[in-house]
Order: structure tokens, then C-alpha cells, then sequence
């Protein structure tokens, strides 16, 4: 995903800022949020670290490096401590989701929910952008397997992006 967050967000007619305050308006409403903070790279975070970890059980490092320099891509101007404490913060919301229920159904819906509002929020080339990172992450150690595609293609639906795989 090349270019800055702010060049993105112009295609759907928003500042860096305004994009956050949405995606935070609607995780509110929803489900999900329980007293979280669910602005745009805390959402996108939660999305590429859960996308990691559901579909093979596995977080390599390489998977880390990868997600980070995603999220970097998106908020260019964002100081790196800030990126890993957001990372850090989405990966603690993630264990205690998979210790709420142990299932692992909250941590689904909740990447579901963060589909549906990315298919509120942003436009169809910046939603295109996040699914292109999901592949990024899926490669990244070297397994593209059938869950991984699986999972981008429901996402890509959810999101309402013709991505073909």
C-alpha cells in the first residue's frame, strides 16, 4: 500500500482526523466496543493482528514486521512508539476477547465488525488497500494457505470489494 494516509483519505473526501472520528462513531455503537477506544489504527490493528493469529494459530515475526509496516503506511506521519502502542493495546483487546469466551467467536465478529465499518467509512480503493495488506500479512512467512484465503475473501464480501484472490 503505497502513498500517505492522507492521500487515501482524500479519496473518500476525509482528513486523517476525520476518518478516525468515524470509525470511532460507529465502533461505539456497536457491539464490540466495550469501553474501547476504536479509532482508525487501533481498529486496523486489532483487524491485521487477529487476521494473523485466526488463520493459521500462528504470530511469526515476520507477520509482526509486516503489520507494522502496513499500519505505518497508513498513518506515515505517526511517530513508531505510537504505531507499537497501538499494537500493543489491539493485542491485549485480542487476549482478552479469546479469554472472554475461549472460542474465539468474539475475536470473528469483532474482525466482522470492523469489515462493516471500513464498508461505511472508506471507499472502495482504500478498503481494496486493506485487503491487499491482509495478503501482505498472509505472505509474509512464506504460507498463503486456504483459511488465510478464505477469511480475505469473506472479509472482501463483508466490505463490499470485488478482490479476487
Amino acid at each position: 500500500m503505497a502513498g500517505s494516509l492522507t492521500v487515501k483519505l482524500l479519496l473518500h473526501g476525509g482528513s486523517p482526523g476525520a476518518c478516525f472520528q468515524i470509525f470511532d462513531c460507529y465502533a461505539r455503537t456497536d457491539e464490540m466496543s466495550e469501553n474501547r477506544e476504536w479509532d482508525f489504527v487501533h481498529s486496523t490493528c486489532y483487524l491485521y493482528i487477529a487476521f494473523a493469529c485466526e488463520t493459521d494459530g500462528v504470530f511469526t515475526d515476520e507477520e509482526k514486521t509486516t503489520i507494522f509496516q502496513c499500519v505505518k503506511e497508513w498513518v506515515p506521519d505517526t511517530d513508531d512508539d505510537d504505531i507499537g502502542a497501538a499494537l500493543k493495546t489491539a493485542s491485549g483487546w485480542l487476549i482478552e476477547d479469546c479469554q472472554g469466551n475461549g472460542d474465539g467467536n468474539k475475536i470473528t465478529s469483532t474482525m466482522g465488525g470492523i469489515a462493516a465499518i471500513a464498508r461505511e467509512t472508506l471507499d472502495p480503493k482504500a478498503r481494496e488497500n486493506l485487503l491487499k495488506d491482509l495478503v501482505r500479512i498472509s505472505v509474509a512467512d512464506l504460507n498463503f494457505d486456504a483459511k488465510e484465503k478464505e477469511w480475505i475473501r469473506y472479509l472482501a464480501e463483508v466490505m463490499e470489494v470485488d478482490f479476487k484472490i
